[in-house]
Order: structure tokens, then C-alpha cells, then sequence
């Protein structure tokens, strides 16, 4: 009577890197492949090859028992900008790889504090242009008219064009700063 081991493995699906919007602490760099069995050994390597601290490692199994891996990566202030998921089922000795190379200006501060700079700058012009307006507009010949004979006059003066200009300048700034933060993350994200 002969014996027999029979090992059984499954070679996971596509691996994925996902990049999430950095913030102060760093970028996250997130790691997923599914579809392994046994549990497979998962780490980040660099672009000499070695190996990388994760920051966080998590699975799942499926109905299946085939496992779900997870891994992410905190990157601060991080030189080498190629970063590698690797895969490697055990048993059969096969692995995938996933590489992802990351711009430099996503870890550097100086380039987040220029653009903190230039919204700051804008913003403050749009305020002083504003105030400008706002002078012209409510100059102290003008303020007696309108409290002498009620706000009828006083909504015809923001009815000119000079004032609705004024309008549509302030709604144009406004969206923008509601806009550029939201394309900022569609680069990153």
C-alpha cells in the first residue's frame, strides 16, 4: 500500500495597488489580490528589492476558502518612489507582482505649501476686491439716499452692472476653491 500527499493550491487573481489621498501623515499605499489557497505571503518591496515595513495587513476567506489578502503601506517623505506588492503562494512556489512608481511632489511638503500659498494669495485678493466694491458701491453720498427713502433704491444700485459683475466674480472664485480640491484628489486618487 502506497501512500499519496495531494496538495492542493490556488494561483490568486489580479493584484491591485491603490493610492490614497495623501494627507499630513504621509501617502497610503494599499495592496489587494484574491483568489489564494493556502493563505499567501504577502510584503512590499522597494526598487533594491527589499523588503518594506508594512503598516497594516489584513485577509478574508470566501465562501470558497479561498483567502483575500490586504496590505497598505505608510509613505513619508519616502526617496525610492517604486514600490512592489508581492504575492507568493508557498505551496507551489509561484508569485505575482504589482509595481507602482509615485511622484516625487506627492512627498514633497514645500509643494503642498505652495499650494496652500497660492489659494491663500487668491483668496486674499478676492477678499480685497470685494471690499473695494463693496466701498464703491456704499459710499457715504449713497447711504443717505437709501435710508431717506427705503430699499427700493438701494436694490436698483445692486442692480447695475458694476454690481452684478461683482456677483458673478465672487460665484466664480467661490466655485473655484469648491473645484480645486476636489481635482486635486482625481490626480491622486
Amino acid at each position: 500500500m502506497a501512500n499519496m500527499n495531494l496538495s492542493v493550491a490556488a494561483f490568486g487573481l489580479e493584484t491591485q495597488i491603490h493610492v490614497q489621498v495623501p494627507t499630513s501623515d504621509g501617502l497610503v499605499v494599499e495592496c489587494n489580490s484574491g483568489g489564494w489557497f493556502p493563505q499567501p505571503q504577502m510584503e512590499w518591496r522597494d526598487s533594491r528589492g527589499e523588503v518594506v515595513p508594512h503598516s497594516s495587513k489584513s485577509y478574508s476567506q470566501d465562501g470558497a476558502r479561498l483567502f483575500h489578502m490586504k496590505m497598505t503601506l505608510l509613505l513619508r517623505n519616502f526617496s525610492d518612489c517604486n514600490i512592489t506588492c508581492y504575492v507568493h503562494n508557498p505551496v507551489i512556489g509561484e508569485e505575482k507582482q504589482t509595481s507602482i512608481i509615485l511622484a516625487n511632489d506627492l512627498f514633497d511638503k514645500e509643494h503642498l505649501t505652495k499650494k496652500f500659498l497660492i489659494l491663500f494669495s487668491c483668496l486674499t485678493i478676492a477678499l480685497v476686491l470685494t471690499y473695494i466694491c463693496l466701498w464703491y458701491f456704499i459710499r457715504k453720498d449713497h447711504i443717505p439716499e437709501c435710508l431717506l427713502t427705503g430699499l427700493i433704491p438701494c436694490c436698483y444700485m445692486l442692480n447695475s452692472i458694476p454690481a452684478q459683475f461683482l456677483f458673478c466674480f465672487i460665484c466664480s472664485v467661490t466655485l473655484l476653491f469648491v473645484y480645486l480640491p476636489f481635482r486635486t484628489r482625481g490626480k491622486w486618487g
